[in-house]
């Protein structure tokens, strides 16, 4: 059957629920009234067994809006995924903060970009949180684990801590086999390769303190400290050790 509004002021079909119904007010049912393909339940709950398809669906509510995955076996969720001809297409938040629970999310398959525009994106842990970003294992054993790469287009610069920073950053925690951390360690084909550490003016007190290879030997093991080894026959190395002018230094 057919519904055709009788003016333009008029509303084309109404469903109204009686004072006391305890079922669903809309049902769109198979053609052997066993299974419904769209229901609208009591309080405005909307059902689609399959999908919802259109160039654009909005969620708008004066209070928070859920999207909430429910039923299924483990490891099923919820999935936003531009298929078709919308593949490799980039899903846009906006505007919004997104909270990852408990039970984590995975982000696969492309690029997580966290951008402010004019001001500062963030990826933060609240109070007693943590924020991990790992390379991962292979599950399947057929592949090598994943890599981090972090500022591997231009960027102007790269942050680790903050200006009022009191807790310990850790580059590799390695304890049981071999790894490398490099630092501005690539070859350099122009310009110049700078490397501070620890080189700012301290307080009127504190300090700072630089410890290199300090860890006590182990059995038939070496620590080895090198600087400005490097070169044979090109060019000048030069090595300070201790300060310029009138301070008080010592070295031992």
């Amino acid at each position: 059957f057919a519904i055709q509004s009788a003016a333009s002021g008029s509303i084309t079909a109404k469903f109204v629920a009686h004072g006391s119904q305890s079922v669903d007010v809309i049902q769109v049912r198979d053609s052997t009234d066993t299974t419904s393909w769209f229901t609208v339940g009591l309080g405005g709950t909307v059902y689609a067994a399959s999908s919802i398809t259109g160039t654009s669906l909005t969620v708008t509510n004066s209070a928070t809006q859920n999207i909430t995955s429910s039923g299924g076996g483990a490891g099923q969720g919820i999935y936003v995924k531009p298929g078709g001809s919308g593949e490799g297409r980039p899903v846009t938040i906006e505007g919004s903060t997104v909270n990852v629970g408990s039970g984590g999310s995975n982000f696969t398959g492309g690029a997580i970009n966290i951008s402010g525009g004019s001001t500062t994106g963030s990826l933060y842990a609240g109070a007693g949180g943590s924020v991990n970003i790992n390379g991962g294992t292979d599950a399947g054993g057929g592949g090598p684990n994943g890599n981090i790469n972090i500022g591997t287009v231009a960027a102007n610069n790269i942050t680790l801590g903050m200006t009022t920073q009191t807790g310990i950053i850790t580059l590799g925690q390695n304890v049981s086999g071999s790894d490398t951390v490099n630092i501005q360690a690539a070859n350099a084909s122009s310009g110049t390769l700078t490397v501070n550490i620890a080189s700012g003016t301290s307080a009127t007190s504190g300090g700072k303190v630089v410890n290199i290879a300090t860890g006590a030997p182990g059995a038939s093991t070496t620590n080895t400290v090198a600087i400005g080894n490097g070169g044979t026959s090109t060019g000048t190395v030069g090595v300070t050790i201790g300060s310029n002018g009138g301070a008080a230094h010592t070295t031992t």
